[in-house]
């Protein structure tokens, strides 16, 4: 009889063993499945006390691109004023000595002003120039088609802005009066 309890308590012990065993490997193999299939639940996000907001962000790029944009406008408006002290200057030697090298040269810088009205006050200047008689190497016809190929230069909003439309009516005229002298 003493053998067969001893059997049995080994035989309940080992059973007892076996099954807190199993629980316990179940529930830990439970618990690894819930943390990997949730582990954004299972680990607080923190954010780091000084970092800037969506909204914080968002403004500092909106202020990097209005900066940028108004350096560029800087930019450009240094870049015109220079042009246009270029123009003026040619425009200077133009007037002592206007020839057709120097005329060309005149409305090209004009055209590269991007603005009909310098092109047009620069047009305007060599047109009375040559109506004048002090450019005598050019012809009416060669003036009309040097000034209208250099209107091309201008962006389109300023080729058909009004400015250029007495100077369309006037390149006419200079053609008109270039077929009466044929």
């Amino acid at each position: 009889m003493l053998l067969f309890t001893l059997i049995f308590s080994t035989i309940i012990i080992t059973a007892g063993l076996s099954v807190i065993f199993g629980v316990s490997f179940f529930q830990k193999r439970n618990i690894k499945s819930l943390q990997n299939s949730n582990k954004d639940n299972f680990e607080p996000s923190y954010k780091s006390l000084f970092a800037p907001s969506d909204e914080e962000i968002r403004a500092f790029e909106r202020e990097a691109e209005t900066k940028a944009r108004m350096e560029k406008s800087e930019s450009e408006q240094k870049i015109r004023l220079l042009e246009s002290e270029r123009l003026n200057e040619i425009q200077k030697v133009w007037t002592v000595n206007p020839n057709k090298n120097n005329s060309i040269e005149l409305l090209f810088l004009a055209a590269q002003s991007k603005s009909a009205e310098t092109f047009s006050k620069t047009a305007r200047s060599v047109i009375r120039v040559w109506q004048q008689g002090s450019l005598t190497n050019l012809k009416a016809v060669e003036l009309a088609q040097l000034i209208e190929s250099h209107i091309w230069l201008l962006p389109q909003k300023e080729r058909t802005s009004g400015i250029n439309f007495w100077l369309k009516q006037e390149l006419a005229e200079l053609r008109r009066k270039s077929e009466e002298s044929k």
